[in-house]
């Protein structure tokens, strides 16, 4: 079939109906991303049409989708994209049916359940867009069976025992503080990686930010975030603690960390901010081994903190150092007057938690 002729290429809506009236091979070969990332948010939404690519919508949808949503919201769109692109990308709204979808979703059995859930989400929510904006008569995605969710290896609590074990293989580690601040303080491992030593006051550590996984030096990214709503909290700290504190910084500055000019208590052996990913399949997966312990992620020793400190202090008390935000717990506002009592109360030594595990278990045979 001939190509349109349109006598004002410079057009916005020219634009729009060139792009769906071009081909297919054209459209998402080399030049694809060339040609659709020429046309701005408002020129794509311009002209939805039965004959509007695919790709041409879905980059629309997402970028309208993410705006207010999460750096790491938007980079795995982004991601489910490039899978979807290369198969669907030149297929025209109109010619979508449900045999193409259902054969799309197979060629992705290769990815895990989730992301498989996750883009099957994308389409329909992308084309269900199309049908309430009557481009559509109907969502040829609701004759697509959604992918089956498989069962993942959950983190579990580690034993009092496997606690000792590990902290034993710790001693003199370079990153001894920051395990032991998860196992006394429930920390998230974002949060630990973002402490500085200006957080510590006395014996009253503040947590109130964590740290940015797709920090880059390449953009205007924030190595720094805010931590979410109902996290940030001020806990009190043990006597050991304060020793290994002050143990962590003499360790520091004897390896030369004079450098460090955020004042980040945790570094990596080069001297830039820690990584929580890098900590994972650096350190924590090679120490669990050690340990004769399974794989599994580093939010087990926050588990552990709470099956451990949850023997030895009233659940609010866990519930407030850990920054658990849970509706079923706004009752906990009467406590408030007596919030200084509990943080003093709540410092409590590891080995003392690992003991009153060990002498519960005992009593519960």
């Amino acid at each position: 079939m001939p190509r349109r002729i349109l006598k004002d290429r410079g057009s916005t809506k020219a634009k729009a109906l060139s792009l769906a009236d071009s081909s297919p091979s054209s459209i998402y070969g080399r030049v694809a991303a060339d040609r659709v990332a020429g046309l701005t948010t408002l020129q794509r939404g311009i002209l939805p049409t039965p004959q509007m690519l695919l790709g041409v919508w879905l980059e629309h949808f997402v970028t309208s989708e993410t705006t207010a949503q999460t750096q790491s919201t938007k980079k795995n769109a982004r991601a489910y994209l490039k899978r979807i692109l290369p198969e669907l990308g030149g297929v025209r709204l109109g010619a979508l049916n449900p045999l193409m979808l259902r054969s799309f979703m197979d060629s992705i059995c290769d990815l895990s359940s989730s992301t498989q859930q996750k883009i099957y989400g994308l389409l329909k929510r992308a084309l269900q867009d199309a049908v309430n904006l009557e481009v559509l008569p109907r969502n040829p995605m609701t004759a697509v069976k959604r992918p089956k969710l498989k069962p993942v290896n959950e983190t579990e609590p580690l034993e009092p025992e496997q606690v000792e074990n590990l902290i034993r293989l710790l001693k003199g580690h370079r990153l001894e503080l920051l395990f032991h601040l998860c196992f006394t303080c429930g920390l998230r491992i974002g949060e630990a990686c973002a402490l500085r030593w200006d957080n510590l006051r006395g014996s009253v550590l503040q947590v109130n930010h964590t740290i940015n996984r797709f920090y880059s030096k390449k953009n205007d990214e924030e190595l720094f975030r805010p931590a979410k709503s109902g996290s940030a909290r001020e806990m009190r700290i043990d006597a050991d603690t304060l020793a290994l504190f002050a143990q962590h910084k003499t360790q520091q500055e004897h390896q030369g960390r004079g450098f460090n000019p955020l004042g980040l208590v945790f570094l990596s052996i080069t001297g830039t901010p820690l990584d929580a990913n890098n900590f994972y399949n650096r350190v924590f997966r090679d120490l669990l081994e050690q340990a004769g312990l399974r794989a599994q992620g580093t939010h087990a020793m926050r588990k552990t903190y709470a099956t451990l400190a949850a023997v030895v202090l009233p659940i609010q008390d866990v519930q407030a150092r850990m920054g658990h935000k849970d509706p079923r717990m706004t009752t906990l506002r009467v406590y408030a007057k007596s919030q200084a009592r509990r943080n003093t109360k709540a410092a409590v030594p590891l080995s003392e938690l690992i003991k009153a595990s060990k002498i519960d278990e005992a009593d519960s045979e």
